[in-house]
């Protein structure tokens, strides 16, 4: 478990409750008062503004209680990834979550050469708390956290509550990208916990299947607007065709790749038009593709492209 605080502890109870608690959590932060807000643990009442200790070692007392001991390391994945023993401690670890909304550690992790890579997940919310988002990536890290993020979003774009939500003004505000502590990211703690319940499900049930991933996955869940009822959608994504070009990779998605096929073998020899639709990371210095949006109607086609 990468990440210790709001959506992580939740994760972790639930998921311990059910005999499949995290065998090694990770987290560099102390556990502040203001945190007791929406964490999955309670004050200690008789010291007042709760033990103030880190965020793992308080976890990890707690999950003693179901009998289950994880390791504990206090400081940022970063760190550890950053060397091979640090990237062999994760190595036999079955499923590696990441809780704490970083977009940079996602990058990291996604793109960092690893001796023997676990599979690795995404749990947090979106959408100023309105939206919870979980990956999973496929075999090998393929596709991985990252190209899951681009094609989440394709996916969000296309759905009109999503892209409400999770793209709004007041979405947008909030450094997302950087984590979602209580004092930058404000919601209350039951719609917190009403999504994480639904994100711990989704960790529980991959770690209840014995198959190996052939594909990544996407979950995505949605508070509708009366407050109470939610909304999941799934998402199976392939993995990426994968081409070189010196230091520089493509990552293509195989349905961008069939749409690109298609369109040259109507047209051939000449230009076919179209935009091709992805994100560059600067971290992976890796070029994503994930859509194609097609030439319009009134486009001259030409061995030359005017």
């Amino acid at each position: 478990l990468l990440g210790c605080g709001s959506v992580g502890s939740k994760i972790a109870v639930h998921a311990a409750r059910r005999g499949l608690g995290p065998t090694d959590m990770l987290d560099r932060a102390t556990m502040a008062p203001h945190n007791y807000a929406r964490h999955a643990l309670l004050p200690e009442p008789d010291v007042r503004g709760g033990a103030m200790a880190y965020k793992a070692q308080v976890l990890a007392h707690t999950l003693l209680g179901f009998r289950q001991e994880p390791r504990i390391e206090i400081g940022s994945v970063e760190e550890l990834c950053a060397s091979p023993e640090g990237r062999a401690e994760l190595s036999d670890c079955r499923l590696v979550v990441n809780t704490t909304g970083s977009s940079l550690l996602r990058e990291v992790v996604s793109f960092r050469e690893w001796e023997a890579r676990p599979r690795f997940a995404d749990a947090h919310l979106l959408g100023a708390g309105s939206v919870a988002y979980a990956a999973f990536e496929g075999v090998s890290g393929n596709p991985n956290l990252s190209d899951l993020a681009a094609e989440s979003y394709r996916i969000l774009a296309k759905d009109e509550a999503l892209r409400r939500s999770v793209f709004s003004a007041e979405a947008q505000a909030i450094d997302i990208g950087q984590g979602c502590g209580a004092l930058t990211f404000p919601m209350p703690d039951d719609r917190l916990s009403a999504l994480a319940a639904g994100l711990a499900q989704t960790v529980c049930s991959t770690l209840g299947r014995d198959e190996a991933p052939t594909h990544g996955n996407l979950h995505v869940g949605h508070i509708l607007p009366d407050g109470l009822s939610q909304s999941w959608t799934s998402a199976e994504i392939e993995p990426r065709i994968l081409v070189r070009s010196g230091a520089v990779e493509v990552r293509i998605s195989p349905r961008v790749d069939s749409q690109i096929r298609a369109a040259i073998a109507a047209r051939p020899g000449v230009e076919t038009g179209g935009v091709i639709v992805g994100r560059y990371s600067q971290v992976g210095e890796a070029f994503q593709i994930v859509d194609l949006l097609p030439a319009p109607p009134d486009r001259v086609s030409s061995p030359i492209s005017p």
